[in-house]
């Protein structure tokens, strides 16, 4: 920043700029191309223009660097995609994880079959897709049937993203994230299971212990009159973030506690 006599001067981040950065820049990679799903359970999707271009590896750095740096995760990672990056075992296939419509609709057909006519008029209609998943083959049982459905529904969320997760492995592992991530409870909230609910202005409070002066004393009113101010400060910033405001009740309490 240039001064009035042509002179620089350093400006000062004390962490707010930073983090806001940081949280604009995790909202875009979520919304970007690369991850699909419900708001609250993103998994990866694939990009072969991405993946050529090595932008998986670019998106694990920069979530790793958004953590270290700024405390801010993407919290919406779905079980599967948190399993997948962790080396865990991942939970059971779903139908419901596909994020491609038409074919999530045609794997619901074929699941829904009650025959072997019914399984056929469905795998035809879905011969196109199953082929491109490698799970077109002649059905005969309905044991069959259950079979190509595991396989299209593995290939589908796991293996055909295999390379794309490596890559975002690695960016992750700048900064010694990802491994820390493993074998830790608390730094894998960063990733899955939603942001943390906002703390309210009676948590706040409940986490300091005033120590007064004589009751009576001059010191002891001039403590209380502080102490009073700063928890309807509390209270009012509370209400002026969109939280939950406390009642009368609460504040009150709190006050014939001091």
């Amino acid at each position: 920043m240039d001064t009035l006599d042509g002179s620089r001067e350093g400006s000062v981040d004390t962490g707010g700029p930073t983090r806001e950065f940081l949280t604009l820049l995790m909202r875009a990679i979520l919304a970007s191309r690369f991850f699909v799903g419900p708001e609250d359970s993103k998994h990866l999707s694939l990009d072969s223009i991405g993946l050529n271009r090595g932008t998986y590896v670019s998106i694990g750095k920069m979530i790793a660097i958004c953590i270290v740096h700024g405390g801010v995760g993407p919290y919406v990672f779905s079980a599967r995609l948190l399993c997948q990056l962790t080396g865990e075992p991942a939970p059971p296939v779903d139908v419901m994880e596909i994020d491609d419509e038409e074919l999530r609709s045609q794997i619901l057909k074929i699941q829904q079959a009650s025959t072997i006519l019914e399984v056929h008029a469905a795998i035809a209609s879905a011969a196109s897709n199953l082929a491109l998943l490698g799970s077109l083959t002649v059905i005969r049982t309905m044991s069959d049937r259950d079979e190509v459905l595991e396989s299209a529904l593995k290939f589908y969320l796991d293996k055909r993203l295999h390379v794309p997760l490596q890559q975002l492995r690695q960016g992750l592992e700048c900064l010694g994230v990802l491994q820390a991530a493993v074998g830790s409870t608390a730094l894998r909230r960063l990733f899955s299971g939603g942001p943390p609910a906002p703390l309210t202005a009676e948590q706040v409070m409940n986490m300091f212990a005033v120590n007064y002066s004589v009751r009576g004393s001059s010191r002891r009113s001039e403590e209380e009159r502080a102490v009073g101010y700063w928890r309807d400060w509390l209270i009012d910033v509370e209400g002026r973030n969109g939280q939950r405001v406390p009642g009368e009740t609460v504040k009150r309490r709190l006050f014939l506690n001091s």
